[in-house]
């Protein structure tokens, strides 16, 4: 009986943790395409944008993107709803989540002529 309870317990407490995490979760769904150094992002839902490209330096710096579009360190971003950081080396793209995602980092593959789709939970393929 005990046995049961203090599982039960455990199991609630874990629940519990998981309901607060997803809270933290901000909705958002987008595309992106990478063409040369130039990334160009559509963004469905959860921004106040619906399209944002920019070029990338090639020297593998990266570029903070929130609901607002791009952002920069010095920016409030501590109000952002999510918070990324973009870049890209040899047509992979690496994200780095900061706040509102699930995902702490991401990366994929850029396929030619084919968007990459993401979201707060991650990457969910190409269309």
């Amino acid at each position: 009986m005990k046995k049961y309870l203090l599982f039960a317990v455990s199991l609630i407490v874990f629940s519990q943790a998981n309901g607060q995490e997803d809270a933290n979760l901000k909705g958002f769904a987008m595309t992106m395409n990478l063409d040369g150094n130039r990334v160009e992002m559509q963004c469905s839902a959860g921004c106040n944008w619906t399209e944002l490209s920019f070029t990338l330096p090639i020297l593998r710096k990266a570029q903070l993107v929130n609901e607002s579009g791009m952002t920069s360190e010095e920016t409030q971003t501590s109000k952002s709803a999510f918070l990324f950081d973009l870049s890209f080396d040899n047509n992979t793209i690496l994200l780095i989540g900061h706040k509102g995602t699930a995902w702490k980092k991401l990366s994929f593959s850029m396929m030619e002529g084919k968007q990459a789709i993401i979201d707060q939970q991650g990457f969910k393929g190409y269309k």
